[in-house]
């Protein structure tokens, strides 16, 4: 165990996993259910940065992550929009220029493309599945239904016909 190395997961969204908490960076920590004083280890953090929530003038964040998130919401806008920025953060200006180096290749987009294209197409297939079972459960239900009044009408001495002609 003293040789494990901390695992800690970020998670940059798009959208806003937790719409009750305004915060732009959340991290979440193993504790205990009933008494969160005590933490299980301090190995293991899962963070998440809620790209949406993010408004430089109004996140308290260190500055060196807020140049970050800066940096992930309006890179591609144009170079005025980094120019300080990219002044000022070496690490930057080397992710500028590996960004610049993959949106002017296109073996680099065409596979960007075909990810994107890959997702899309899977989020449509699990929204078909999930619709589909839904309509699937619904009409099994109606059967059921239909079944148990069946049953009901059948111990309560109802003649078939009737039977056919209610259900």
């Amino acid at each position: 165990y003293d040789m494990l190395h901390p695992v800690i997961c970020i998670n940059l969204l798009e959208f806003a996993l937790i719409p009750e908490n305004e915060k732009t960076h959340t991290v979440f920590i193993p504790l205990e259910k009933d008494n969160p004083d005590i933490r299980l280890t301090d190995h293991f953090e899962i963070h998440f940065i809620e790209l949406p929530k993010f408004d430089p003038e109004k996140t308290p964040l260190k500055t060196n992550l807020k140049e970050w998130l800066f940096f992930l919401k309006n890179e591609g806008r144009g170079e005025e929009t980094m120019r300080t920025i990219l002044h000022n953060n070496e690490s930057l200006k080397k992710a500028h220029e590996q960004y610049r180096k993959f949106s002017g290749d296109s073996r680099y987009i065409e596979a960007y493309e075909a990810r994107m294209k890959w997702q899309r197409d899977q989020s449509t297939l699990i929204s078909s599945a999930e619709t589909r079972g839904k309509i699937e459960g619904k009409i099994e239900g109606i059967i059921e239904g239909k079944i148990e009044a069946a049953r009901n009408m059948l111990n309560k001495g109802y003649s078939l016909t009737d039977i056919i002609e209610i259900t």
